[in-house]
């Protein structure tokens, strides 16, 4: 599960927002669970947002069929490795989640493929059929543990979704309470997983997490610190053990063990942003600052470019951090690939508080009203200023009173 970001008690509109940085970070899976989330609370509001109910029907709707797209990709490649029953539970998923009439028949030609391999044809299930144990119906509320568990193996590498499918009942329980929030019974479910399956490395990170969440940092760094001793060239094990260790405190072992490194891991995006986020929890932003300009200066990197611009900010250096955000907000329109919220947030928050009064940061506000109703309260208050400061009186008033009424 790596870096946990667990959301309770957000708003709609919150959980609107985080689904598209989700969905924008192909995490198709999770970005769908938070949509429908978002729109079983909204309904459950006295005066439901009708708006807000379509805009999050539409990009659920998006969410399942790429999602859908990827358990046909996943399907498929594991058609070729002749492990059939695997390729046509993807099969299946991706057919219970999409609406493409040519997709829909591209899937049942997929499965007809995998039922003369087997030679033991069974019946094609109803697209709409819903995928939850026992066939029941669905758990009111949400999505069921089946397709959640689905959902959040969409975006593991195959190896791992392999291998997490075969510890049972256990861990799938285990693992789909562990993204949930529910800590305690993660730890139990997974260590009954790990009970199972004593050859199961891959559930140690996994109990680790748990257990880092119910404040037992002993109990995770062992499990941690086996799973990487085992494996040392797999991601999966460095990002709890480094939670671990910033919880205790050990930031010089944090960084001991990400320099130990083998290659080429030890030169990948992820162990780079470890070394980053270990140094800044160690109060060495000015360290921090110099990794990631060394990483920027071969070249240009969104990822590094946004965690060097987050550097520049604590660092007291808004300039800087307010260009690369607008080199990034540049490369996004240059590439005609998917917006950068944080980006666009953070460049029209730093151009104003630089002075920047001018109409295009205005629009930018104006955008992000749109976009993050969580936070209109705040933009319709800059706006507000930014139209006073350029003598537009009866605007500034207008959004003045959208302020007030955003925060009441």
């Amino acid at each position: 599960m790596g870096l946990l970001k667990i959301f309770t008690g957000k708003s709609p509109e919150d959980m609107e927002a985080r689904g598209d940085a989700l969905l924008e970070s192909g995490e198709f899976g999770r970005a769908k669970i938070e949509y429908e989330n978002a729109l079983e609370k909204g309904r459950k509001r006295p005066d439901p947002d009708k708006g807000l109910e379509g805009r999050l029907v539409e990009k659920s709707s998006r969410a399942r069929e790429a999602l859908a797209l990827r358990h046909k990709e996943e399907g498929i490649e594991i058609l070729d490795s002749e492990y059939d029953e695997a390729a046509e539970e993807c099969f299946r998923l991706a057919l219970a989640l999409t609406e493409d009439p040519e997709l829909v028949r591209e899937l049942e030609g997929l499965l007809d493929t995998v039922r003369a391999r087997r030679r033991a044809p069974p019946p094609l299930p109803d697209p709409d059929e819903d995928l939850f144990e026992g066939g029941g119906e669905r758990p009111e509320g949400g999505p069921g543990r089946d397709e959640t568990f689905n959902a959040l193996l969409s975006s593991l590498p195959g190896p791992v979704r392999k291998a997490f499918r075969g510890y049972g009942d256990a861990f799938r329980d285990g693992y789909v309470a562990l993204n949930e929030g529910d800590f305690r019974r993660a730890a139990d479910r997974l260590s009954e997983a790990l009970e199972e399956h004593p050859e199961g490395d891959r559930i140690l990170p996994e109990l680790a997490t748990a257990y880092l969440n119910l404040g037992m940092q002993t109990e995770a760094w062992d499990l941690a610190e086996t799973f990487v001793q085992a494996h040392p060239d797999d991601l999966q094990g460095y990002p709890v053990l480094c939670e671990v260790l910033w919880a205790l405190g050990e930031h010089d072992t944090a960084l001991q063990r990400l320099d130990a490194c083998p290659s080429p891991l030890a030169d990948s995006a992820p162990i780079l942003h470890l070394r980053g986020e270990t140094l800044l929890q160690a109060g060495r932003t000015a360290e921090a600052e110099r990794l990631y300009e060394e990483a920027q200066a071969h070249g240009f990197d969104p990822d590094v470019a946004r965690a060097l611009a987050g550097v520049y900010e604590l660092r007291g250096r808004k300039e800087e951090a307010r260009d690369l955000y607008g080199k990034l907000l540049n490369e996004c329109r240059t590439c005609a690939g998917p917006s950068d919220p944080v980006s666009k947030q953070r460049f029209a928050q730093l151009s104003f508080e630089l002075g920047d009064r001018s109409s295009g940061v205005l629009q930018l506000f104006l955008s992000l009203a749109r976009e993050h109703p969580a936070g209109r309260a705040d933009y319709y208050d800059k706006i507000s200023r930014i139209y006073a400061d350029q003598g537009n009186r009866d605007e500034a008033e207008r959004f003045e009173g959208f302020a007030l009424q955003a925060r009441g």
